[in-house]
């Protein structure tokens, strides 16, 4: 992926898939927010409706977890190219919230972005 706005639609698409969205929602029961240093804000609702998309949280809703980073630190942890725990101790990733719920967005992440098959 060459930016967060792709990788958050894919992240979309994937979690429109019920098969996807449904473990993803009892695993974390969270809404994410990404704040991107660059000021872009996506966010990641896996408390009620499985969507992802621009800003900080859904309409009316506040996020659970807020992560702060770059950009390209985004697109490597999403893409297994960073570890987050690394990353973190290093203050690349910056993290608001519940840390458990945290680390289990690196599952969701993988998950979501899956290729489906084709029949």
């Amino acid at each position: 992926m060459s930016s967060a706005k792709e990788l958050f639609a894919t992240i979309n698409e994937g979690l429109s898939d019920e098969a996807v969205r449904k473990p993803a929602i009892k695993k974390t029961n969270a809404i994410f927010s990404f704040d991107f240093k660059s000021g872009g804000k996506y966010y990641i609702d896996l408390k009620e409706t499985g969507k992802a998309g621009e800003g900080a949280a859904p309409a009316g809703k506040k996020a659970d977890i807020t992560m702060t980073m770059d950009e390209k630190t985004f697109l490597d942890l999403a893409s297994g190219k960073g570890n987050a725990q690394k990353l973190f101790m290093q203050g690349k990733i910056k993290i608001k919230g519940n840390m458990m719920k945290a680390t289990a967005l690196g599952d969701v992440l993988k998950t979501a972005q899956a290729p489906k098959a084709k029949i």
